[in-house]
């Protein structure tokens, strides 16, 4: 029987699992805008580096929620039960990987002397090795999302 949990949590499932892979991307993308030469395009770069953190977050949020309520509507099919247990073991790292990324920017706004040195390499962490894995595991969880609709 189609209702609309079966149709609606899947939709905004992926579309927050798309747009959090095309929030990513885009910061992969555009690495160079993120180092800076001066003390004002820092701030320029912390306070959107911000926003897009507490963005991923939102994704992360609305991802799990979707979740949540579809495994409440379909928690008898243990192919579902399998995928759904996995996908939240993945909702997991990319949750601990978000948490000591904003970890990272937070010691890069603490920084009091040599600010803009400390903020280039912690910037260069996040964007080339953070973003990268978090690309990876996004695309594995939109796969598992894409299984799971399938089922549901």
């Amino acid at each position: 029987m189609l209702d609309i949990n079966s149709l609606l949590l899947p939709f905004i499932h992926l579309l927050a699992g798309i747009c959090f892979i095309g929030l990513h991307i885009g910061i992969r993308a555009n690495a160079i805008f993120y180092f800076c030469e001066n003390e004002n395009a820092l701030i320029k770069t912390l306070n959107i580096l911000r926003r897009q953190i507490y963005t991923f977050f939102i994704l992360m949020i609305i991802m799990a929620l979707s979740t949540i309520y579809a495994i409440i509507d379909n928690g008898t099919n243990p192919m579902f039960n399998t995928l759904a247990s996995t996908q939240w073991s993945l909702y997991v790292f990319l949750t601990i990987n978000l948490s000591y990324i904003y970890y990272q920017y937070t010691l890069c706004v603490a920084a009091k002397e040599n600010k803009l040195l400390i903020c280039n390499e912690k910037i260069a962490l996040i964007i080339y090795y953070f973003i990268p894995l978090n690309i990876l595991i996004s695309l594995i969880g939109v796969l598992f999302a894409l299984i799971i609709s399938t089922i549901i």
